[in-house]
C-alpha cells in the first residue's frame, strides 16, 4: 500500500503529466494552425506574383500589336491569346497553375506572331530586291560592264543576286536594295 504522501506525490505527478500532454496538444494545434496560415499566405503570394506576371505578359504584345490587323493572321491568333489570358486574369477563381499556363501560352503566341511578321517582312524585302535587280538589269541593258558607270551597277547587281541566293536577313536584303538604288 501507498502512504498518503506517496499517493499525493503520485497524484501530483499524474496531474503534471496530464497538463504536459494537454500543453503539447495545444502546441501541436497551434503549430498546425500556423502552418495552415503560412501555407495560405504563400499561396496568396504565389497567386499575386502569377497575376502580376500575366498582367505584364499581356501588356507587351498588346502594345506592339497596337493597330495591327487583329481580324487576320498573324494578328488574330495573338489577339485571341491576349483575350483568353485577360479572361483568365479577370476570373477570380483562376488558380496559380491556370495563370502560369496562360503566361506560357501567351509567350508562345507572341513568339509565333513575331516569327510570322518577320517572315512577311523578309518575303517583302526579297520581292523588293528581286524587283530592283530586274529594274537595274534593264537599266544596265547592253552597256559596257567593264567600265564605269556600268561596272559599278553590274557589280551591285551581282552582289544583290548573291544576297538573294543566300539565307539573307531582312536587314541584308534591305541593304542590298539601298545599294542598288544608289
Amino acid at each position: 500500500k501507498l502512504s498518503t504522501d506517496n499517493k499525493e506525490a503520485l497524484a501530483t505527478a499524474i496531474a503534471t503529466a496530464e497538463q504536459a500532454i494537454a500543453d503539447a496538444q495545444t502546441a501541436i494545434q497551434l503549430a498546425e494552425e500556423a502552418y495552415g496560415l503560412q501555407k495560405a499566405a504563400d499561396e496568396a503570394a504565389a497567386l499575386a506574383a502569377a497575376k502580376q506576371a500575366l498582367t505584364d505578359e499581356i501588356a507587351a504584345p498588346t502594345t506592339f500589336l497596337g493597330e495591327a490587323d487583329k481580324t487576320a493572321e498573324p494578328g488574330l491568333s495573338l489577339n485571341n491569346a491576349i483575350a483568353t489570358a485577360q479572361a483568365i486574369l479577370d476570373n477570380a477563381e483562376s488558380t496559380t497553375e491556370q495563370i502560369n499556363a496562360a503566361v506560357e501560352t501567351l509567350k508562345t503566341a507572341e513568339e509565333t506572331y513575331t516569327a510570322a511578321v518577320e517572315a512577311a517582312a523578309k518575303a517583302a524585302a526579297k520581292m523588293a530586291l528581286t524587283d530592283e535587280v530586274v529594274a537595274a538589269t534593264t537599266l544596265l541593258g547592253d552597256a559596257d560592264k567593264t567600265v564605269e558607270p556600268g561596272k559599278a551597277l553590274s557589280d551591285a547587281i551581282a552582289a544583290a543576286k548573291a544576297v538573294l541566293a543566300g539565307e539573307a536577313t531582312t536587314e541584308e536584303l534591305n541593304a542590298a536594295i539601298e545599294t542598288l538604288k544608289a
